[in-house]
């Protein structure tokens, strides 16, 4: 949010935003304080550069949890997700992943309450797969028969 100030309130203005912690680390190798620091951190400077308050969503960095992380971001007040459906986009074309499979992969493995994980500038090669490939993915589930909601509704309609 601090880094890209100006596409976080244009994002927060549209999309529910959540918490991805401050600098993105490996919360089990830390304590609860550090740990704990990480996720009030990203919380204040979402807030502060968006307006917007970042709970209750938290995901994870690299999807990396334990008992004892869930209980310190539950005793903050935030539900944390993982996804059910890695785009692998994030890897790039030089690992070989290209949008058809990316389109192939989330619609022939989607299931009822997918959650699918996608990045957007994250690759070492610089490619944005995933966005490429986002136009096909809704279109597939669609056939399909899925029905698109955003987290906080899926989080909702299971709580």
């Amino acid at each position: 949010a601090r880094a890209h100030a100006r596409r976080a309130r244009r994002i927060a203005r549209v999309h529910a935003v959540g918490n991805h912690t401050d600098r993105h680390r490996h919360l089990p190798a830390l304590g609860d304080e550090a740990a704990a620091r990480e996720i009030a951190r990203a919380w204040r400077s979402i807030r502060d550069v968006t307006g917007v308050d970042a709970h209750p969503l938290l995901r994870f960095p690299f999807g990396e949890s334990d008992a004892r992380l869930v209980a310190l971001a539950n005793a903050r007040a935030y539900a944390s997700f993982r996804w059910t459906i890695d785009t692998l986009g994030w890897q790039g074309r030089d690992a070989g992943i290209t949008a058809r499979a990316i389109v192939r992969r989330v619609v022939g493995d989607a299931a009822p309450g997918t959650i699918v994980l996608m990045h957007v500038g994250s690759a070492p090669d610089g490619t944005t797969l995933d966005a490429t490939a986002l136009d096909g993915v809704v279109v597939g589930l669609r056939a399909r028969g899925f029905r698109l909601v955003s987290l906080r509704d899926a989080i909702a309609l299971t709580g």
